[in-house]
C-alpha cells in the first residue's frame, strides 16, 4: 500500500490576545508567507478565524490542503482544542481558509493558535496483509 506523508511540516503561531485585535499579521516560512487576517469572536458559539497562505510556487499552492488537525487553538492553562475548516479556496497563488472554533459554553477565548503547514509529499510503501480474516 502506498501512503503519502508531508515531506516537512512548518509550524506558525499567532498570539490571539494581541494579534487578534490588529490583523493582518504575517509570518514567513520557506517558500511562503502565512497571513493572519482575523479572529472574530461570535458571542453565541465561538469564533471564526481567517488565514491566507501566499506561496512562492503556484504549483505548490494548488496542491496544498489543510486539515482540522493542522489548526490547534491553545486555551489558558495550555489546553489544546481543535476547530473545523469551514471554507478553503485557492486562487492566484494564495490558499485562503476559514476555521471555526466552538467555545463549548466557555467565556474565555484561546490565547494562541498554532498552524501546521504540511509541505511536499513523500510516498512510502507500507506492507499490508489480512491476517485471520476469512475472505469470501
Amino acid at each position: 500500500m502506498e501512503v503519502e506523508f508531508p515531506s516537512r511540516i512548518d509550524e506558525v503561531r499567532f498570539d490571539l490576545a494581541s494579534e487578534g485585535a490588529t490583523p493582518p499579521k504575517e509570518k514567513s516560512i520557506e517558500g511562503a508567507t502565512v497571513e493572519f487576517k482575523g479572529f472574530v469572536p461570535q458571542a453565541a458559539w465561538g469564533a471564526t478565524m481567517t488565514v491566507a497562505v501566499h506561496f512562492a510556487d503556484p504549483k505548490e499552492g494548488a496542491k496544498f490542503r489543510i486539515g482540522q488537525n493542522d489548526v490547534e487553538y491553545v486555551m489558558p492553562g495550555d489546553q489544546k482544542r481543535f476547530g473545523w475548516i469551514a471554507t478553503a479556496s485557492y486562487a492566484d497563488g494564495v490558499y485562503t481558509f476559514v476555521t471555526n472554533w466552538r467555545n463549548g459554553g466557555r467565556t474565555d477565548l484561546p490565547k494562541e493558535v498554532r498552524l501546521r503547514i504540511p509541505r511536499g509529499v513523500v510516498v512510502k510503501n507500507v506492507p499490508f496483509c489480512f491476517k485471520d480474516v476469512e475472505l469470501k
